[in-house]
């Protein structure tokens, strides 16, 4: 979940000129038709430039220094959780590292994290061959900074780090050289000293003079008495090892195929297998032991669906519990005395409460959301709406400081919503368009929340409407539901402690979108175009016309209606409502929403940002444009002369 705010060149747009991309991109191109025999190379920055935003991506490590630290990686970001609460997990700061672009379909970002009380050491990935550690001071815990890059070439993708004695330990994934040694004593200056060949593993651990690799081999020993010149010493053979930890003299292992197994190695040269137990599902991926209990993250395929608890107190070894967790991808574990925390790709960290051992249960969840839909600007405090899949949430962000803003609070929609689409806000009330999923038995249907405060938001109540509700409108006290193919369901909320159902409109096409003038009903029906509705006396709608061109959003001003589609924005002259005519169009690369300041339309696409100037209305013209990281889903324009984009 991305969002950006891009700051226009002012009102005085320039015709096309040549903008200097204003940050670093993928280096991928797309290319949308803006007029004919003209093309625009979104890459590039046109009339517009970052100013700042909340980013978000994937991740795939967590390390614990204390009890109440967490850091995670989230995209290129190193962020800080205060967990002193565990069962509501706080971001104290977010750091940006050097770790690539954002996409979702690479394993980009951050890697692996080893936390200690005055540095933080951190892997990231770019490449498949180009990789870097970084080293982040933290010993003010208030000002994090990053001092010390080393990049190293590897085959493979850097994964888990460890750090003893001046020196860094890092595990690479899918290749070689397997294991990588970096001299971390200047931490300005990380250096690589040794690597060596172990195969691909993902997990590691130093106890001592020795480091414990999990490979596809098993559990490679690699005696460090030298880091300049590290062997492998010994090499337990018997099944893929994704994940291990040692404890004392024990060593525990995530092996393959649903197996946890348990070995003393008081005498590495003659260990002693104490015992194996099966786990949930069919692959055991990682591990990590606190006094009696081995939490162990298996599930049907690669990464972890769900956590294990298990009595490591005895031989062999005895599953108590198991937690599922919400579907997803956990890829690490991190366990304390009676809680267990889990990252998961798309999702963040997982709180699992094992206090009860034979019942574990999910007791908090800090969300990173998963795709940016709607955002609505009010003083600086900006709130967005996310979805789809089943990570839905509304996030309330600081934007004092758009160029490092920051999360106030936020609140998970799960199980209620599946999919937020649209956000209103009127006065103290924060009215959300829930699209839901139907073939799962999720309504959609609409949130309404009560703004205490910027930090402080309070769920009034969600109400059900059988059909998908995509957008909404509020025109006083009733409330407009574009529901699709159900057509327009319309609610009174003058009472948002008990909306009522006021009247159900039929539609020929799709409801997409709709708007509200006066007395007139704009209804977006995609193929089927443009149909207004007389909804003066709102139980006996009339039919007023129908505008037969491609519609999907459009925003009605004085006596025109503005109109976006998958191909066309285009200007309507609604002045005699019964007979609407075409002024202008103008080819885009899709809408997904707009809004109109002055003479400027801006419109979110797939792309980004492109920004339209109808001061002519019958010749509007494309005249900046911004390539963002993902998909522009919707916008807001704020007072303060900034486009708030959420890119989903």
């Amino acid at each position: 979940m991305i969002i950006l705010f891009m700051l226009l060149s002012g009102m005085e747009i320039p015709v096309f000129r040549e903008v200097l991309s204003s940050r670093e991109l993928s280096g991928w191109v797309g290319y949308g038709e803006i007029d004919k025999g003209r093309e625009v190379d979104f890459k590039d920055a046109q009339g517009c430039s970052l100013v700042g935003g909340w980013f978000r991506g994937l991740s795939w490590s967590i390390s614990m220094p204390n009890d109440t630290l967490l850091y995670m990686g989230d995209g290129p970001y190193l962020v800080l959780l205060n967990v002193k609460d565990y069962r509501h997990p706080r971001e104290v700061w977010r750091l940006r590292l050097p770790a690539g672009p954002f996409y979702w379909e690479v394993r980009w970002g951050i890697r692996g994290i080893c936390a200690t009380d005055s540095f933080v050491y951190v892997t990231c990935s770019s490449d498949t061959t180009d990789n870097r550690l970084c080293v982040v001071d933290v010993y003010d815990i208030k000002y994090p900074k990053l001092i010390g890059i080393c990049d190293f070439r590897a085959q493979g993708i850097p994964e888990d780090v460890d750090v003893r004695g001046g020196y860094a330990y890092v595990a690479c994934s899918y290749g070689t050289p397997g294991l990588v040694v970096i001299d971390v004593s200047d931490a300005y200056f990380p250096r690589v000293v040794a690597t060596l060949d172990v195969g691909g593993s993902r997990d590691l651990q130093v106890v001592d003079t020795l480091v414990f690799v999990a490979c596809g081999r098993g559990v490679s020993i690699v005696n460090i008495t030298d880091p300049l010149n590290p062997y492998e010493a010994l090499l337990y053979t018997g099944s893929a090892v994704s994940g291990l930890c040692v404890r004392d003299t024990m060593l525990y292992a995530a092996c393959g195929y649903n197996q946890f197994q348990m070995l003393d190695i008081s005498d590495l040269f003659n260990p002693v297998f104490l015992g194996l137990c099966e786990t949930e599902d069919i692959y055991a991926y990682a591990v990590d032991v606190s006094g009696s209990y081995a939490c162990v993250l298996s599930g049907a395929g690669w990464g972890g669906t769900g956590v294990n608890i298990i009595d490591v107190s005895q031989s062999p070894p005895e599953v108590c519990g198991w937690c599922n967790t919400i579907d997803g991808t956990h890829v690490e574990i991190c366990a304390t005395d009676s809680v267990a925390y889990t990252v998961e790709e798309y999702c963040g960290v997982l709180v699992v409460d094992y206090s009860d051992p034979y019942s574990p249960q999910e007791a908090g969840w800090y969300d990173r959301g998963f795709e940016a839909q709607d955002v609505w600007v009010i003083d600086s405090v900006v709130y967005m709406v996310d979805g789809p899949d089943a990570y839905s949430a509304l996030w309330v962000l600081n934007a004092a400081r758009p160029e490092s803003c920051s999360l106030f609070t936020w609140y998970f929609l799960l199980p209620l919503s599946t999919d937020a689409r649209d956000i209103w806000i009127s006065g103290d009330y924060i009215y959300i368009a829930d699209y839901g999923d139907l073939s799962i038995g999720y309504n959609g249907g609409f949130f309404v929340f009560r703004i205490v405060s910027p930090d402080s938001i309070e769920l009034i109540g969600h109400y059900f409407v059988p059909a998908s509700v995509n957008r909404f409108f509020l025109s006083d006290s009733l409330l407009y539901l574009a529901a699709l193919d159900s057509g327009v369901y319309v609610y009174d909320v003058s009472d948002v402690y008990s909306p009522s159902f006021v009247e159900r409109y039929y539609t020929l096409g799709i409801a997409k979108d709709v708007y509200v003038k006066d007395t007139l009903l704009f209804i977006a029906e995609g193929d089927s175009g443009v149909f207004i509705l007389d909804v003066s006396d709102v139980f006996h709608p009339v039919e007023v016309s129908r505008y037969k061109l491609l519609c999907g959003h459009l925003i009605a001003r004085d006596s025109l209606l503005y109109c976006g589609s998958a191909t066309n924005f285009f200007i309507l002259d609604i002045s005699d409502p019964f007979s609407p005519v075409l002024l202008g169009i103008d080819s885009i690369h899709s809408c997904r929403d707009m809004e109109i300041v002055g003479s400027l339309v801006y419109i979110a696409n797939p792309y980004g940002l492109q920004v339209e100037d109808v001061s002519d209305p019958c010749h509007p013209r494309c005249v900046a444009s911004y390539r963002s990281e993902d998909c522009g889903c919707g916008l807001s324009v704020g007072d303060d002369g900034l486009v708030y984009l959420a890119d989903g």
